[in-house]
C-alpha cells in the first residue's frame, strides 16, 4: 500500500512542477494586481494521476486571483469538450463569466471550442508563453498543496482520491492565508462558511494542514523554479 501512495503522490506532485528543460529561465515574475474577485482566474489540469474507482484521471484547477479561492472538478479525460462542458455547467452558469481567463499552450484550452465559450461569454483568454509557462505560481503553489493533502487524506484507499477533492478543497478555500490576511473563502463569498461544530473541527484540522503545506508549497515553489533562472541581461550590441 505504501509503494501505491508514493507513486500516487510522485505521479501527482510530476504534473503540478511541470518542468521546463533546455531553457534560459527569467525568474518568477508577478502579474499585474487585480482589483476584484473573477476579474482574472488561471485555469489548469493536475494528472494524469492514480485512476480513481469511478475512472477520473485528472483535476481541473482554476484560481481566482483576487480572492485565490480555487476549484477544483475530476475528470476522466482532459479533451477541450470536456473542459468546456465544465466551464459552461459548472462555472459560468453558476458564479457568472469571469473577465480573464488564464491558460498554459495545452491545445485543450487552446481549441475552437473553448475559444468560442471565452468569445460567446466575452472573457478575454490570456495565455503564457512558453518560455514563460508558470508567470507568478498561483497554480504551481496550489497543485502541490493539492496533492500533498490529498496524498495524505487517502493514504488507505488511494483510488477514492476523488471523493475527498471537494473536502481537501474546502478545507483549503477556508484556511486563512498569511498574504491576504482572510480565508479565500471569505473574500469570494463576502462571508465565512456556517458549519455544524462536529463537521467544524474535522476542518479545523484539515485547515492547519491546508496552512503547513501552502507555506512549504509557496517557498519550495519559489525556490525550485528559481534556481534554475537567471536574470538576463542584455547588452546594447545584442539588440
Amino acid at each position: 500500500m505504501r509503494s501505491d501512495v508514493t507513486a500516487y503522490v510522485n505521479s501527482c506532485l510530476k504534473c503540478a512542477r511541470r518542468k521546463a528543460f533546455g531553457t534560459s529561465k527569467a525568474p518568477l515574475q508577478p502579474l499585474t494586481p487585480v482589483n476584484r474577485v473573477w476579474e482574472r482566474i488561471a485555469m489548469d489540469v493536475v494528472g494524469p494521476i492514480q485512476e480513481s474507482v469511478k475512472g477520473y484521471k485528472y483535476i481541473l484547477v482554476l484560481s481566482d486571483y483576487a480572492s485565490r479561492f480555487v476549484f477544483t472538478f475530476p475528470m476522466k479525460n482532459q479533451t477541450a469538450q470536456t473542459i468546456a462542458n465544465i466551464l459552461v455547467n459548472k462555472l459560468i452558469t453558476k458564479y457568472g463569466a469571469p473577465e480573464i481567463v488564464l491558460t498554459d499552450q495545452g491545445k485543450n484550452f487552446l481549441s475552437n471550442i473553448v475559444q468560442e465559450i471565452c468569445k460567446l461569454f466575452r472573457i478575454k483568454q490570456m495565455r503564457t508563453t512558453a518560455y514563460h509557462p508558470q508567470i507568478d505560481g498561483l497554480v504551481e503553489r496550489f497543485n502541490r498543496t493539492l496533492c500533498d493533502m490529498l496524498a495524505f487524506y487517502v493514504v488507505d484507499e488511494p483510488e477514492e482520491w476523488d471523493r475527498y477533492l471537494p473536502f481537501v478543497t474546502f478545507a483549503y478555500n477556508t484556511s486563512k492565508q498569511a498574504t491576504l490576511k482572510d480565508s479565500p473563502f471569505y473574500l469570494f463569498y463576502g462571508r465565512e462558511p456556517i458549519l455544524p461544530n462536529d463537521i467544524k473541527i474535522n476542518v479545523e484540522k484539515a485547515q492547519e494542514l491546508a496552512n503547513q503545506h501552502l507555506f512549504k508549497a509557496q517557498t519550495k515553489q519559489k525556490k525550485y523554479y528559481d534556481d534554475g533562472t537567471k536574470n538576463v541581461k542584455y547588452n546594447t550590441s545584442d539588440l
